[in-house]
């Protein structure tokens, strides 16, 4: 086994043990699972830890109807978006995107969230819990004051668990 060394990732540094071959004990290889260390380090990975998932897809200018960005599975909780413009929205008026419900609003969940300038934006939302059981599809919408944006992009990221 080979020596204990100190790797850095930002501003984080981790111990790390660099095996040259195989980890063995009185000549018999020690071999363990992902899973078996997992559990050792008190990490939960079963299908029943409350881990929090996301989906994201993206909006653009073009989109002045609700687009179907993505489908959350029936029974999941949801705590959350954030939208993140790649791209800022230039309509000569306001600049605004909306994350609705299929076949609900448009605007189920944000409405009005500035998408005039680039980078990551925390909406407020409404209608966040658990989602019912044929599941949700989330739509993302833009709207120009003037109808006249050339450009313009956002990605929506929704946050959610399976209980």
């Amino acid at each position: 086994m080979g020596a204990v060394t100190k790797r850095h990732e930002g501003t984080h540094v981790f111990d790390a043990v660099e095996v040259g071959q195989s980890i063995s004990q009185g000549g018999n290889k020690i071999l363990a699972s992902v899973a078996e260390i997992n559990k050792l380090r008190g990490i939960d990975t079963a299908p029943t830890a409350k881990v929090v998932q996301s989906l994201a897809a993206t909006f653009t200018h073009e989109d002045a109807t609700a687009k179907d960005l993505f489908a959350l599975p029936a029974g999941a909780v949801l705590i959350g978006f954030q939208v993140f413009v790649t791209e800022a929205f230039n309509d000569t008026g306001t600049n605004e995107g909306d994350i609705g419900l299929k076949g609900t609003a448009d605007d189920h969940y944000a409405a009005g969230v500035d998408v005039s300038t680039a980078g990551l934006k925390a909406p407020t939302y409404t209608n966040l819990g658990v989602i019912g059981a044929g599941g949700a599809v989330i739509t993302g919408k833009f709207t120009g004051q003037n109808s006249d944006a050339s450009q313009g992009a956002a990605t929506v990221v929704a946050l959610y668990f399976m209980p």
